[in-house]
């Protein structure tokens, strides 16, 4: 026959067991959670700072900048060429010299892509027009102004839609168009 004192040892080396089971999980876990969490952040945080990089370099430069948003194609690879100049899922900055469209040069403005975590999937203008495929081109002019408009933005399965506004720089989160 045990005794009580037995059984609560048993117990306690099973719950000890059970505790560094855990620990051992949530050291692998976390990570990968915080990292998939972190993602859609910081892909959000460079969207964001590319659209205010752009008016900010049309502003300052008093020059009109356009922003080509290339979006993801339906069952395409992000990374996969649309054409010769334009990559699917980034943005991309460019200046109209001599009658030509020309990458801006600014470190900070060169072609940004962006994992297929992280979907450019519609740009939406003011007035209903759509786009949800190919290359939307949007001119921001030499105050730091530009067209209002709507991206949708397919993160981890969710809807994210991010408004610019004419005559502000920073983009806003919205819940819907």
């Amino acid at each position: 026959m045990r005794s009580l004192s037995d059984n609560s040892g048993f117990t306690l080396i099973e719950l000890v067991v059970v505790i560094a089971i855990l620990a051992i999980m949530s050291l692998v876990a976390l990570p990968r959670i915080s990292g998939f969490l972190g993602n859609e952040r910081k892909d959000s945080a460079l969207f964001e700072s590319y659209i205010a990089a752009v008016a900010d370099d049309s502003f300052v430069n008093r020059r009109d900048n356009f922003l080509c948003i290339s979006l993801k194609k339906s069952g395409g690879n992000s990374g996969e060429a649309l054409n010769d100049k334009y990559w699917e899922n980034s943005l991309t900055s460019y200046l109209f010299i001599d009658e030509k469209f020309k990458l801006n040069e600014k470190k900070i403005l060169k072609a940004k892509d962006f994992s297929s975590s992280f979907i450019l999937s519609q740009v939406i203008f003011d007035g209903g027009m759509t786009v949800s495929e190919g290359v939307v081109i949007i001119p921001f002019y030499s105050d730091g102004t530009s067209e209002n408009f709507t991206i949708r933005i397919i993160s981890e399965g969710k809807d994210i839609y991010l408004r610019k506004n004419r005559d502000v720089k920073i983009i806003q989160k919205t819940d819907r168009i």
